[in-house]
């Protein structure tokens, strides 16, 4: 009887013990008594329902947490819903499988549910959800109609940066996200995952992303396309950050010729000094200035009047 009572006990703590091993860490508790307000927001919100335990649920809610942090930079707010213990009913009593899933809210209203087999790393939520917090300013090109009408739409008015991703979600994507977020009041950003678009304006054999500036300010209305440059630096988003300085200050300058600082010596690129006299000074920048749109992003030119 005692050998029995031993195993009893016995099988009960090892129980315990898988279950507390098994046990998913939580954070961003989102009270149910908080949830309608929390929604309402006119800024995007994302919501995790937490149901019970599935695959590889400790690992996105590690990635979550992680990306959480970071989205705060970006107006992005998460939360998490116990549906165990204080439930959302409308939400945590759905038949779909809502515990495979994040959604995202705005304005009170569900924008999307994101899969969270799409949501296996931290790129990937930080892409995904920036991709939502873009929606409409960043589009998705499918074809080359789209492109051209895109570039039409710019001439006279906004460069455009265009990038080819392999995927949504990858680590190339959270970059140019997280670039076209802090820029994309100055420039347009859209990319395609579409290989065959490219040939619209580069002969490029696109193998890995790649990202393209396309000059359509200084463009006209009838000029077949605008200019391309392509970008040719590592995609990380410290080198292409700078990358995004650079064209967006003028890359000609007058030097004084007692003064050697220019605004390119901080920003680690090639700088070329070019020396005139007042005779040909209007004839040399007229010159340098053509020669310097091939070289935006890459060289800074200094006029030296002598």
């Amino acid at each position: 009887m005692a050998s029995n009572t031993r195993l009893l006990w016995l099988c009960i703590f090892v129980s315990v013990l898988v279950s507390v091993a098994s046990a998913v860490t939580l954070f961003n508790n989102l009270p149910a008594e908080d949830f309608k307000e929390f929604k309402k927001s006119p800024f995007v919100r994302v919501v995790y329902f937490y149901k019970h335990d599935i695959p590889r649920l400790q690992n996105f809610l590690d990635d979550f947490k992680e990306s959480s942090e970071i989205l705060q930079d970006y107006g992005v707010k998460t939360g998490i819903v116990n549906c165990k213990e204080d439930p959302v009913k409308e939400f945590c009593e759905r038949k779909h499988p809502i515990e495979s899933h994040i959604l995202i809210f705005k304005s009170g209203y569900v924008m999307t549910e994101l899969g969270l087999d799409s949501m296996f790393s931290v790129d990937a939520i930080m892409s995904n959800i920036l991709q939502m917090v873009l929606l409409g300013e960043v589009p998705i090109v499918q074809s080359s109609e789209e492109l051209n009408t895109i570039m039409k739409i710019s001439k006279g008015q906004k460069d455009v940066l265009f990038s080819y991703q392999k995927a949504v979600g990858t680590y190339e994507h959270r970059i140019f996200m997280e670039v076209a977020f802090v820029y994309g009041q100055k420039y347009k950003f859209a990319f395609t995952t579409s290989a065959d678009v490219i040939p619209t304006i580069s002969t490029f054999d696109v193998r890995t992303p790649s990202i393209w500036f396309l000059q359509c300010t200084a463009a006209k209305k009838t000029d077949k396309a605008c200019p391309v440059l392509r970008y040719t630096g590592p995609m990380n988003l410290v080198t292409f950050s700078r990358y995004m300085k650079l064209i967006s200050i003028p890359n000609v300058v007058d030097l004084k010729p007692d003064n050697a600082q220019t605004p390119f010596g901080d920003l680690n690129i090639h700088q070329a000094y070019v020396f005139t006299n007042n005779a040909l000074y209007m004839e040399t920048k007229t010159t340098v200035e053509d020669v310097a749109k091939d070289f935006i992003g890459l060289v800074g030119f200094a006029i030296v009047n002598v």
